[in-house]
């Protein structure tokens, strides 16, 4: 009986729902940057980019809760979502360098290089390579924080009220301290992937 409910809960939800959601979010962020950058509309982009990005991390929260829950071996669960994060930040760094050397005549220094490729994503300190990348370490900054909540040895209900209050001030931390001036953005999502 329990295992028929579950499937029935899931059924409206499954891979193939959250996969579509997350491929419409994803049209509406570039066709925010689209409008943005190409057509100089700043009206669409603030209903469209942030609109996508919510929805992108809502579904990503919630797809790492499913399949964290569905998790056999907890330590191989975290490896897995870091390399697969990994891949595709390194891939479209490679792009951009040899785009910005190559097109733009800009080149990185080393250091910057490196701490992109890390997942670092500061503007002004070490320069960004690819400006989107500041998604991959808010990405990663939340997968901490929800392994951190996953391994206090509390009920599933107060890890949540945990997992919002961290969140909570993670944003309060970013918007009160100079750190705003390098991860301003992240105030407006960080709430999202623990809802």
């Amino acid at each position: 009986i329990f295992a028929t409910l579950k499937k029935a809960e899931n059924r409206y939800f499954d891979r193939q729902t959250s996969t579509s959601l997350k491929g419409i979010a994803i049209l509406f962020i570039v066709f925010g940057h689209f409008f943005t950058i190409c057509l100089d509309q700043q009206t669409f982009n603030l209903g469209a980019f942030w609109q996508g990005v919510i929805l992108f991390l809502f579904i990503a929260g919630y797809g790492l809760y499913q399949k964290y829950q569905l998790s056999t071996d907890r330590q191989a669960f975290w490896k897995n979502r870091i390399l697969k994060l990994y891949p595709s930040l390194w891939i479209t760094l490679i792009l951009f360098i040899a785009l910005d050397y190559f097109l733009l005549n800009v080149k990185h220094s080393i250091p910057e290089i490196l701490f992109n490729f890390l997942g670092g994503h500061v503007t002004d300190a070490f320069g960004s390579v690819n400006s989107p990348a500041w998604f991959v370490e808010l990405i990663m900054v939340l997968y901490f924080i929800f392994w951190v909540t996953t391994k206090l040895p509390f009920n599933e209900n107060i890890k949540l009220i945990i997992l919002f209050v961290l969140c909570f001030i993670l944003s309060a931390i970013i918007y009160k301290t100079p750190i705003r001036n390098y991860h301003g953005i992240w105030t407006f999502y960080t709430i999202v992937f623990p809802a």
